[in-house]
């Protein structure tokens, strides 16, 4: 099964390469994202300088190329967070990222020369000047970067900064004229990674960076959601449910681990009795509500003993006898 797995990635990874090769870098688009009031995707083109686009066809074929089968995974099989490897995801997986590419197709380049004509539209409502479009832009929290190769697209965040270029990012600004731009100086600036969160080509998304990932398509949304539907299994274990699941939803990590423990068949069999015991075997911080014995106080608990002990991340090793705590476990198939 993991040499079929492989010998799929190794397939993939080799088209990507070949179809990246047959793209020329003028064929480069930009887009801004961000999310609205009503959790809607908002999908702007922007210019950027030709230095910008430079550096952007080579983040892609950098990043693109220190993928290998030996170090991508199935983001489904991971209960964890492994910053040095890559992941993959099916698109069809994953439904924000279906609506957003089909955003995309919709989005048209705005107009930009004719400022005169602009703010007369735009007291009627109908079209943006570039002031406005930029105080938009200034004033929206979660703003995330597209930039489209082809049938390649590569996501990331911008994050806001005032700090000095360092030798890892470039920092960049939206000028007046709405274009992504350049600059060096100590400024309130727009701070760009150097590589990108996940990239997207067809059917595939690869993953670099989760937590973007995740926040980018709101992935963790169904994780949450998931984890929701089997609030039968929380209850049983846990006299403060509801203190439980504040705690996996503010959490990505927490969200990870739960929704793969609870996506187990076995998800069932895990009670208050055993996790104790489980506990008692490890030496966690695992309490017993005083108040009903038969549930787990999650505030009275560590809350990463619980949910380590849940995932049954403390084990023995069976030939040194010596005690581990695993961070990330893959499924073996």
């Amino acid at each position: 099964m993991e040499n079929d797995l492989k010998q799929q990635n190794n397939e993939m990874l080799n088209n990507w390469k070949k179809e990246l090769a047959k793209v020329k870098g003028e064929d480069m688009n930009y887009y801004i994202m961000w999310y609205n009031s009503n959790n809607a995707p908002v999908i702007k083109k922007i210019d950027v300088t030709k230095e910008i686009g430079d550096d952007f066809k080579g983040i892609l074929d950098e990043n693109i190329s220190a993928i290998n089968d030996d170090n991508i995974s199935q983001y489904e099989q991971l209960d964890g967070e492994i910053d040095t490897d890559y992941k993959i995801i099916k698109v069809d997986e994953v439904q924000r990222a279906e609506s957003i590419m089909g955003e995309i197709g919709k989005v048209k380049t705005p107009t930009v020369q004719k400022d005169e004509a602009e703010s007369i539209m735009g007291e009627i409502g109908k079209v943006k000047t570039p002031t406005e479009r930029k105080d938009e832009i200034e004033q929206t929290k979660g703003l995330n970067f597209i930039a489209r190769l082809g049938d390649f697209f590569g996501f990331g965040t911008i994050v806001r900064r005032t700090i000095m270029e360092d030798k890892f990012k470039f920092l960049a600004i939206f000028d007046k004229s709405v274009r992504l731009s350049k600059v060096k100086e100590d400024y309130h600036l727009y701070y760009i990674p150097k590589e990108f969160s996940c990239i997207i080509f067809h059917e595939d998304i690869i993953v670099k960076n989760e937590k973007d990932f995740e926040n980018i398509f709101k992935y963790r949304e169904k994780m949450v959601s998931f984890i929701q539907s089997k609030s039968s299994i929380t209850d049983n274990i846990f006299s403060d449910s509801a203190q439980f699941m504040r705690a996996v939803i503010n959490d990505y990590r927490k969200t990870r681990k739960v929704n793969m423990v609870y996506s187990d068949s076995n998800a069932n069999k895990i009670t208050t009795d055993r996790l104790i015991e489980y506990s008692n075997h490890h030496k966690l911080d695992i309490k017993r509500d005083s108040n009903d014995e038969s549930k787990i106080s999650f505030e009275d608990s560590n809350p990463w003993h619980v949910i380590h002990a849940m995932a049954e991340d403390y084990y023995k090793g069976e030939i040194t006898g010596n005690d581990y705590e695993s961070k990330v476990k893959k499924i073996n198939n």
